[in-house]
């Protein structure tokens, strides 16, 4: 059985040293292992969960956004990737904006015509046939303009041709109105939007630079040491501890504290099948701890440095996970995993309660039924927003015809598979086989971060 650990012990009690000792040596090859599948092929992918993540930064002022922004533009071969896809996105969302710039700079059309006579057929040509949904290239424009009333000059017009002008105008010319078009633009946008469009393309000398200069821009609250947030832990390492931490310490930690889940998969790639050899050597091998044994471990976790702490606790979670994929395979044993680690748990569309011992006890009184009435409306909401996250499930199979997102379909696959209200979130929403994984290793996660880094 897996052991959760998912409360502080009262007291210390007696402690086997080498039992803590073998832990540790266990998670110093979990992470030589995690290493190497980061290292040989998904460093790309761990990459792109990092920019997720500091994408859900949310203690950013639109100032400080805009500042942030504006000196990404300003770092060497921004010109070539960032400022093109941000002016791109500007062309995207809002196309007036180029638009003014393009009538008080009418010169660039004529110009870029000039060059060549084709480009006037290339950029009004393209019209939709017979059968064709919409139009094309530069005839959308045209057709867009001709739509709008017919004294509207070139603000109202989509332009969606070459940028390179754009660029130029931003670098060369220095055209204050097209910069203020961009500030103005980096200031209304939301972050988390312009950080996935545009952070997943910087070579890591240029992210590491944005990160730095975004933790100095980070003001913690108070809910950021309750973890109210899933961004929380970054936000905390960002502001006061980027300068004690290399990319790929940040890389690593955000792979095993925010997306478990996708290292797992990862890891079960075709080409990782080595060290997913040895990881599930070390899952099988894994030592067990008393109370007393854990809480030595997380103490000992406590003596490091910030982010070392950060990390050991979050390998430890990982750990965790992949021992849970494994175990976590029938209705059967995630009930002895919940009874095991003194996990309340309720049967989904059962609604009766089973204790620590396993015994069921139902529910009868009035105020059971109003937190039923309460659970269901919360369960509707969650597994709206749960659905969304689906993608990246365990049971490939499970999640496909969860997907279809019928009710009676999912009442039989529960029925087959199992899924259940537990007390770890107060009975707020069913957990199926595919997600208790995740869920109780977060559970984990947010126990001891938030007693060992957070208070």
């Amino acid at each position: 059985m897996v052991q959760l650990f998912l409360q502080v012990p009262a007291d210390d009690g007696s402690v086997d040293t080498d039992a803590v000792r073998a832990r540790r040596s266990l998670l110093d090859k979990a992470e030589s292992v995690i290493k190497s599948v980061v290292r040989s092929g998904g460093r790309y992918e761990a990459r792109m969960w990092l920019c997720s993540t500091v994408s859900s930064v949310h203690l950013l002022d639109p100032r400080d956004q805009r500042d942030l922004f504006l000196d990404l533009l300003e770092m060497k071969d921004s010109r070539r990737d960032v400022a093109a896809r941000l002016l791109r996105m500007i062309f995207d969302k809002k196309p007036e904006k180029a638009g003014s710039v393009l009538a008080k700079k009418c010169h660039m059309l004529e110009k870029f015509f000039q060059g060549n006579p084709e480009r006037i057929l290339q950029w009004f040509s393209h019209f939709a046939a017979t059968g064709e949904s919409a139009h094309k290239k530069g005839a959308r424009a045209l057709a867009q303009f001709a739509f709008v009333n017919r004294d509207v000059c070139w603000e109202e017009l989509e332009w969606k041709g070459r940028h390179d002008q754009f660029v130029y105008l931003m670098y060369e010319g220095n055209f204050k109105d097209m910069w203020q078009v961009v500030e103005d633009f980096l200031m209304e946008e939301q972050f988390s939007t312009l950080s996935q469009y545009i952070l997943i393309h910087l070579d890591e000398q240029r992210l590491l630079r944005f990160l730095k200069t975004l933790g100095k821009l980070i003001s913690p609250n108070a809910q950021c040491t309750k973890l109210a947030f899933p961004c929380c832990w970054v936000e905390v390492l960002l502001s006061a501890h980027i300068d004690q931490i290399s990319l790929d310490e940040l890389i690593l930690l955000n792979c095993v504290i925010a997306k478990g889940r996708q290292l797992w998969h990862l890891m079960n790639d075709e080409e990782h099948e080595e060290e997913r050899g040895r990881m599930d050597e070390l899952v099988r091998t894994m030592n067990d701890l008393t109370d007393a044994d854990h809480f030595a471990l997380i103490k000992d976790f406590m003596g490091t440095k910030f982010p070392d702490a950060l990390k050991w606790i979050g390998i430890q979670s990982w750990v965790i996970f992949c021992g849970l994929s494994k175990l976590c395979k029938s209705a059967d044993s995630c009930e002895s995993l919940f009874t095991g680690n003194s996990i309340e748990f309720r049967k989904a569309y059962d609604y009766s309660l089973v204790q620590n011992d396993g015994y069921s006890v139902s529910h009868t009184s009035d105020t059971d039924d109003k937190d039923l009435t309460r659970s269901s409306h919360k369960k509707r909401k969650r597994d709206k927003k749960r659905r969304r996250h689906r993608y990246d499930s365990d049971e490939d199979n499970v999640d496909q015809l969860l997907e279809l997102g019928t009710f009676t379909g999912k009442r039989a696959i529960e029925s087959q598979c199992g899924s259940w209200y537990l007390s770890t979130d107060d009975f707020s929403a069913p957990w199926d086989i595919a997600d208790i994984p995740d869920h109780l290793s977060t559970c984990y996660l947010r126990v001891w971060l938030k007693w060992a880094c957070f208070r």
